[in-house]
């Protein structure tokens, strides 16, 4: 049975990380995805965030799954070797912040391409891919493991690819996090959930249309969540999965009805 997971992002600049985890905790979540951002997280001040996260988790619980950085500042795939060397370090600081609050995983993101006037494709990879040696190296020890997520920003953006990578790193403590609103800008979600297989650690589910890229609430994009279900079924997935979903101020209303859409389209939810 798939666990379901409560995220930070839809509280982002709306409310404090402590209305964030009361409020992910009384929606009936045990477990929450950290999205270590400011102003929620800062950094550079890791153990002030992790002091701040460890008081929430305290209070309300819940415990903490997994870190992600956001993927808007980070670029593995930078032409400039200073951004990729800044991208390293602020995927280890995330991971250290993973470990001090006992998460099991890191999401990483493998960067973007230009689109204007992109290097070669197979030049981004290559430096991605470098990347991710690197930083799986640097929170290995950490004892937090590495999940490589899809990004519809051209580099390593499908299942495939991600998988190709996963297997490319060759750790046990490396894995898949297939988000289905990030694959379906460019691929069918089935059928690739069905590639990713054993190698999917875990999912980040919200909704989106191929017109507009967006993480809202389920049931209001175009996604076929019914198919998602037989899918991650046809692959016997009973790990976790992130409601990623980015709601207004109510996000407690907002995430009961994304169950309630969860349901209707075949889900087990709580």
């Amino acid at each position: 049975m798939i666990t379901f997971v409560g995220s930070t992002y839809s509280y982002l600049w709306r409310h404090d990380l402590e209305r964030a985890f009361e409020d992910i905790a009384a929606a009936g979540f045990t477990g929450v995805e950290l999205l270590a951002a400011p102003p929620h997280v800062d950094l550079l001040d890791p153990a002030g965030s992790a002091e701040r996260v460890l008081a929430a988790v305290r209070r309300t619980g819940l415990a903490v799954h997994s870190v992600v950085p956001s993927g808007v500042d980070v670029n593995l795939a930078s032409v400039e070797p200073s951004m990729r060397d800044w991208s390293v370090d602020y995927f280890g600081q995330a991971g250290r912040l993973a470990a001090e609050v006992g998460a099991r995983w890191l999401i990483a993101h493998p960067g973007r391409r230009h689109p204007l006037r992109p290097p070669p494709y197979e030049q981004c990879v290559e430096w991605a891919v470098a990347g991710l040696e690197r930083v799986v190296a640097a929170v290995e020890r950490e004892a937090v493991g590495v999940l490589l997520e899809n990004t519809p920003t051209g580099v390593l953006d499908t299942a495939a690819e991600c998988v190709q990578t996963v297997r490319l790193l060759g750790s046990a403590d490396v894995g898949v996090c297939y988000d289905v609103a990030n694959g379906h800008m460019v691929e069918e979600v089935a059928t690739a959930i069905r590639h990713v297989g054993a190698d999917a650690s875990l999912v980040h589910l919200s909704d989106t249309t191929r017109e507009r890229w967006a993480h809202d609430p389920i049931g209001t994009g175009d996604i076929p969540f019914r198919e998602v279900a037989s899918a991650l079924s046809g692959i016997r997935y009973d790990g976790h999965a992130v409601l990623e979903t980015l709601h207004g101020d109510d996000a407690r209303a907002g995430f009961a009805a994304d169950f309630a859409n969860l349901r209707g389209a075949g889900w087990d939810t709580p």
